[in-house]
């Protein structure tokens, strides 16, 4: 599975009742760390953890986010070091 870095230009909304005289938009340029769990010629999407199971070799995820491809300022895959760091 890949772990990927994206930076993105996030949308922005309200849900109250606000004044236009006083009305103010936040855009948001995110930086997202994942692992890669599915892609198609419009989205990207990266889930933050994930459970591979040994037996079947289906990976369990928690949570995920979509994002659409034009909304990617810059990706960059991350390198994997399998037990890289030892427990004490």
């Amino acid at each position: 599975m890949e772990l990927v870095y994206v930076e993105w230009i996030d949308s922005d909304a309200s849900s109250t009742w606000q004044w236009k005289s006083t009305w103010v938009h936040h855009i948001t340029q995110a930086k997202t760390i994942g692992w890669l769990i599915d892609e198609d010629e419009d989205n990207l999407s990266l889930t933050s953890t994930i459970a591979p199971n040994p037996r079947d070799g289906d990976v369990q995820i928690m949570g995920y986010v979509a994002i659409p491809k034009v909304a990617i300022t810059l990706r960059k895959t991350l390198p994997v070091i399998e037990n890289a760091v030892e427990l004490a």
